[in-house]
């Protein structure tokens, strides 16, 4: 809870600080043992049966992988050839433009 703009006070776990005070880490290197705390994600490997209708075998997995919010799926089927091998037979030349989001850098 603002106990003013200008004391800039906030309630936090129900103990006051002033957070013009609080040191933090510009690019959001510091303090990160916290991320060893989350749990992994569940990880399935349905068999090339189950796996004959993936929508399916996604509802057959939604209880349990719910709970977590995501999963991971690894495949049956295994692919014959590389994805960049079969997009450069299909279009010559083939190239995309990935994203990059530095998380860490963005100002808050």
């Amino acid at each position: 809870l603002i106990q003013g703009k200008e004391s800039k006070m906030w309630d936090l776990c129900g103990a006051k600080c002033d957070l013009t005070k609080l040191k933090t880490d510009k690019h959001g290197a510091g303090e990160i043992s916290w991320i060893d705390g989350i749990p992994s994600c569940p990880v399935f490997y349905p068999t090339m049966e189950a796996f004959e209708d993936p929508l399916h075998y996604i509802q057959s997995i939604s209880e349990e992988a719910s709970k977590f919010g995501i999963c991971k799926i690894v495949s049956p089927v295994v692919a014959s050839a590389p994805a960049g091998v079969v997009l450069m037979k299909e279009q010559t030349g083939f190239k995309f433009t990935t994203l990059v989001q530095p998380l860490r850098l963005a100002n808050w």
